[in-house]
């Protein structure tokens, strides 16, 4: 079977049309003459290079065609913009993430820091992470009605009822609870706090342990007793492991529920009992989010602390095989608690 007509099949208006059509691509083919004649096509760097190279090319000195090698000229200048609108396009990305994440952070400039509720010699302070939306927005801490801490507190024995967020207020009086955080940065979520903020909290809060002598300062949240371990380095060694073990085994540990393995000792003693050191202690995230730990569980560990600060009261608790830490020197904390001095803490 024949694929293509003859030329006699053709006949003459066919054979015309084809005739015309060589025609048309002659008028591409390379002409010295004309080059010359017209001073527009020398202007040009771009058309003089492609009638370098066509001449070069030309079919008599067995190169390629000029067609073809206009076409490998064109596929370059469009590959090339290509990969420029690519460039373009994610240089324009990066900028509208940037922009997002700034307006982001910018959502919460209306939002103020909480103030502390501080007294000297304390019971308990708990340090959480930082203020939640909803607690910057009403003024007060844990203000959201999903987390337990509220409930918590008086499902332990710790007060004797369960108090609304806008009562914090009381807790140092009636209770002889404070509550502080180690960022004051208000944000919807955890994760939007960075690392280096973090960190520089810890020193602020160690300044306000020493600043204002608490039987125990509780982390709300195990983080945050990660956090302050890694910051002050302290080695963290399990006992089971013995003396050997002691280089390798140092901040390997994550920190646990419970007491903790470092304390502050002050200089001067606090109270009726004379106390002179602060404990560290860890419970659990009160945030509705964290489903590790149940309600339950989590009122469990408020009971254990509410035993421990009982022994604390009756002098009966062995503290001598807990690690002392420095307490920091008292410089800006000495008038900085909430904007008030001795005598107001007091």
């Amino acid at each position: 079977m024949r694929t293509e007509p003859d030329d006699e099949e053709l006949g003459e208006e066919p054979a015309a049309v084809y005739t015309s059509q060589r025609n048309l691509f002659a008028r591409f083919a390379f002409d010295a003459s004309r080059g010359r004649s017209h001073s527009h096509t020398a202007k040009s760097p771009y058309l003089t290079s492609s009638l370098t190279r066509v001449e070069m090319g030309s079919p008599a000195s067995g190169g390629p065609s000029v067609l073809g090698k206009r076409k490998a000229e064109v596929d370059e200048v469009s590959t090339s913009l290509t990969v420029e609108r690519k460039i373009a396009r994610k240089t324009t990305e990066k900028s509208r993430i940037s922009k997002l994440s700034s307006s982001k952070v910018k959502l919460y400039d209306h939002l103020r820091p909480l103030e502390d509720n501080l007294e000297l010699g304390l019971n308990i302070v708990f340090c959480g992470i930082n203020p939640g939306q909803q607690s910057a927005e009403i003024g007060h801490h844990y203000g959201n009605p999903n987390n337990h801490f509220w409930g918590c507190l008086h499902e332990s024995g710790l007060t004797n009822r369960r108090l609304d967020p806008r009562e914090d207020a009381t807790l140092p009086r009636d209770f002889s609870i404070g509550l502080t955080n180690l960022v004051a940065r208000p944000t919807a979520q955890q994760n939007e706090l960075s690392k280096t903020e973090q960190v520089a909290g810890v020193s602020k809060l160690l300044e306000k342990v020493a600043r204002c002598k608490p039987r125990v300062l509780c982390f709300v949240g195990l983080g945050i007793a990660d956090v302050v371990r890694s910051s002050i380095s302290l080695a963290v060694v399990d006992p089971n492991q013995g003396a050997k073990s002691k280089s390798k085994r140092t901040t390997t540990l994550k920190a646990a529920v419970g007491l903790q393995t470092y304390k502050m000792v002050h200089s001067d003693s606090i109270g009726d009992v004379g106390f002179h050191e602060t404990l560290f202690f860890a419970v659990s995230s009160t945030s509705g989010r964290v489903v590790r730990y149940q309600k339950a569980d989590k009122v469990k560990q408020f009971q254990d602390l509410r035993d421990l600060v009982t022994k604390l009261e009756k002098g009966t608790l062995d503290t001598t095989h807990i690690v002392a830490i420095a307490a920091p020197a008292r410089s800006s904390l000495d008038s900085d608690i909430t904007g008030r001095t001795d005598q107001d803490i007091v």
